[in-house]
This record gives C-alpha cells, structure tokens and sequence, in this order.
C-alpha cells in the first residue's frame, strides 16, 4: 500500500488528525470490520484510535436506540412535536458528518 501516493496522502491525513477521521466515521452506519483492517495499515497511534473509536461510537449507539423506539411508537399512533424535532436533528447530523468526511478525504488526497 505505501507505493501508492493516494494511500500516502491519506496515511498522512490520518496520522495528523486520525482521531478526527476516526471519531467521525464511527458515527457512520458503515461496517467497521473492513475500516478496522484499514485503520491497522495506517500510522494513527493505538490509544488515539481506541479513544475516538470508544467515544466516537456513542452518538451512533444513541441513534440506532432512538431510531429503533421511534420505529416501535410508529405503529403506536401519533408523535409529539419533540419526536419530530429529533428525528429532523438525527438526519442532519448524519448529512453533516458525512459532508465533513467528504471534505477531509478530498483535503488528504489534494482533490
């Protein structure tokens, strides 16, 4: 992989501010088997990754919990103006993690 200068960009990016990188795509519905392995060949230090890993987990727990209860009350009748309101806030925080990933591969690989 280090012969690859995309893979040594975003090595680099990871190195600098891995626990940014690593927080935020926790907060991600995406498998972390394959983002684990990935995360093994890269220069983050151990105890950075295993810090945001840990706390980088907790609003995506929260979510899938929320989600999870709001699927239950659906068939329950009908929802409070909060539940509305969270539910609106879950969404956007997803959509601006996402953008934010976007802008920091696009950042380590110089595109």
């Amino acid at each position: 992989m280090a012969r690859y200068p995309r893979f040594q960009a975003i090595d680099g990016a990871i190195a600098r501010e891995g626990w940014k990188i690593v927080g935020l795509l926790r907060m991600c519905p995406v498998p972390f088997g394959v983002t684990n392995y990935l995360y093994g060949l890269t220069a983050i230090p151990f105890w950075r990754y295993m810090a945001a890993t840990m706390v980088g987990m907790i609003p995506g727990n929260l979510m899938f919990v929320y989600v999870g209860a709001l699927g239950k009350r659906t068939t329950e009748g009908p929802h409070s103006p909060l539940e509305y309101l969270l539910g609106g806030l879950t969404l956007a925080a997803l959509v601006g993690v996402m953008i934010i990933l976007r802008r920091i591969a696009r950042r380590a690989t110089g595109t």
